[in-house]
């Protein structure tokens, strides 16, 4: 069964873009066991339809060294559910949630030294990014391209540049919108290059798909490459 987590939000933050910031404390002396890139399952205990609790994983924003506190962001969306909830916390409320969950985490090192890492975040994909390149990731050697959707209400470009190493070695930001097929070809053809590096995906399968099944006929190695699919709807173009 899995361990029940409960944490007090300490803080709260209206980001530019629109997503909520929570800063959290956990209620218990012990930590999470938390690896960057990994997820908690948020319990709202609001009912659904079949009358059981609203639940909804949220990959965790930042997490202190010992596990203690912790931050998620939470997209604001217009319908109701786990987001809703979230949005709607204030300081002192109380969060109930399991994990940390996933196998999003950072690439072992190997014999052979990688030349570096290539991350690739589709809308709020790039919240599975955010531990990675904070805590893992050598900034110096990585290169991310975030395609954001200009839709959602989530995170500006210019708060996202505020919470990524300075030293990161190349950001490239496209909207999402504008995002095709034809633009996947002309990443593998532009980022052949990227093969030999290590490979994060993150974000709706029908995006991260084509582009990870692109790299491996470019001959990139499937244990090089790790990929966080939040869900895979069908493909519209892409």
């Amino acid at each position: 069964m899995s361990t029940i987590h409960f944490a007090a939000v300490r803080q709260t933050l209206r980001l530019e873009g629109g997503a909520q910031l929570l800063r959290c404390h956990m209620e218990s002396a012990q930590g999470l066991a938390y690896e960057p890139g990994q997820y908690i399952i948020i319990n709202s205990g609001l009912p659904n339809a079949e009358g059981k609790p609203l639940k909804r994983a949220y990959t965790l924003f930042a997490v202190n060294e010992d596990g203690t506190e912790f931050s998620l962001l939470a997209e604001k969306l217009p319908s109701a559910g786990v987001s809703v909830y979230l949005n709607e916390r204030e300081v002192g409320d109380r969060l109930q949630f399991t994990g940390p969950w996933g196998k999003f985490k950072t690439l072992p090192e190997t014999d052979t030294p990688v030349p570096g890492a290539v991350c690739f975040a589709f809308g709020t994909g790039i919240n599975a990014l955010l531990g990675l390149l904070n805590r893992n990731l050598p900034a110096p050697k990585t290169h991310l391209f975030w395609f954001r959707d200009a839709n959602t209400a989530f995170m500006s470009d210019v708060c996202l540049r505020d919470h990524l190493p300075h030293n990161l070695h190349e950001l490239k930001i496209e909207d999402l919108e504008a995002y095709s097929e034809e633009r996947a070809q002309e990443l593998l053809a532009d980022l052949a290059w990227a093969k030999d590096h290590d490979l994060y995906l993150a974000g709706e399968g029908h995006w991260t798909d084509g582009l990870a099944e692109g790299f491996l006929a470019l001959g990139a190695q499937p244990e090089r490459m790790r990929r966080e699919v939040f869900y895979r709807s069908p493909r519209q173009g892409v």
